[in-house]
C-alpha cells in the first residue's frame, strides 16, 4: 500500500461555546486546516489541526509541502514517515507551524492504519481500557469574567460532568487565585478540575520559574490538578 495523494483545505467555523453559553469571544470564527491522505487502495485518513491565528493559510501550505514528500511511501510506517518530515524541516526548529503540520499528517496516517487493520486507535496502542473518562473543555477559558466562570462550573456539574478543565498561565486577571474561585465557590472537591497552561510558549512573565512555582503552589492549595 502506497500514499497516492494528500489534500488539504482551510475550514472557517463560528466560535461557539455550547456547554455553558459563554459570552461573545474576541473573534467570531476559528479557522482549521483539515487534510485527507489517500492510499492507492482507496483507504483515506483524515487529520485536522488548529492554529488560531492569522497564518492558517501558511499552515495549509506547510501541510501540502510536507505531504508531497510522502507520495509513494507506505502509510503504515508512521514513525519512519514522521521522522522523515522532522528531519526535512529540522532547520525550522522543533515547534510552531512545522510541528502542527506534521501532527495533522500523523493523525491521518493513524486513521489509515486503524481502517486498514479494522481496529480502533485505542486497540492499536495497546487496548488498556475500553472506556476513557471525558471532561468538559472550553467552557472555563481565561478570557471569561469570574462571575461567568462560577456559573458555568455550576452548570457543568448540573449537566452531569464528572471532570472539567480551566486555563491558567497568564499574568494579571487570570492568576490562579481567580480560577481557584471556581473550586471555592461552585465545584465540590469530588469533581476534578484540571489546569491547562496551553499557548504560554513565550519567555515572558507567565513562564518564568517563579511564576510557575507560585501557580503550582496555589493550585495545590485549592485542590486543582495541573
Amino acid at each position: 500500500m502506497k500514499i497516492k495523494r494528500i489534500r488539504s483545505q482551510v475550514v472557517r467555523l463560528p466560535v461557539e461555546e455550547p456547554l455553558a453559553g459563554g459570552p461573545p469571544y474576541f473573534r467570531s470564527h476559528n479557522q482549521f486546516v483539515t487534510l485527507r491522505v489517500e492510499a492507492e487502495d482507496g483507504i483515506e485518513g483524515i487529520g485536522a489541526i488548529f492554529f488560531g491565528g492569522a497564518l492558517s493559510a501558511t499552515l495549509k501550505h506547510a501541510v501540502d509541502q510536507l505531504g508531497e514528500l510522502l507520495i509513494g511511501e507506505d502509510p503504515l510506517r508512521i514513525e519512519a514517515l514522521t521522522q522523515k518530515l522532522r528531519a526535512t524541516a529540522a532547520s525550522a526548529g522543533p515547534g510552531g507551524i512545522v510541528t502542527l503540520a506534521i501532527s495533522g499528517i500523523d493523525m491521518a496516517l493513524w486513521d489509515i492504519k486503524g481502517k486498514f487493520f479494522g481496529q480502533s486507535l485505542g486497540a492499536l496502542l495497546g487496548g488498556l481500557r475500553d472506556r476513557v473518562p471525558a471532561y468538559a473543555s472550553g467552557a472555563l477559558v481565561r478570557a471569561y469574567p469570574l462571575d461567568h466562570l462560577v456559573k458555568a462550573a455550576q452548570l457543568l456539574v448540573e449537566k452531569g460532568f464528572k471532570q472539567m478543565k480551566t486555563q491558567l498561565a497568564l499574568p494579571g486577571d487570570t492568576t490562579p487565585a481567580k480560577k481557584s474561585s471556581v473550586r471555592g465557590w461552585s465545584v465540590k472537591p469530588s469533581v476534578p478540575i484540571s489546569i491547562s497552561c496551553a499557548t504560554s510558549t513565550s519567555a515572558g512573565p507567565s513562564t518564568r520559574p517563579s511564576t510557575s512555582a507560585s501557580a503550582s503552589r496555589t493550585c495545590i492549595f485549592f485542590g486543582l490538578k495541573t
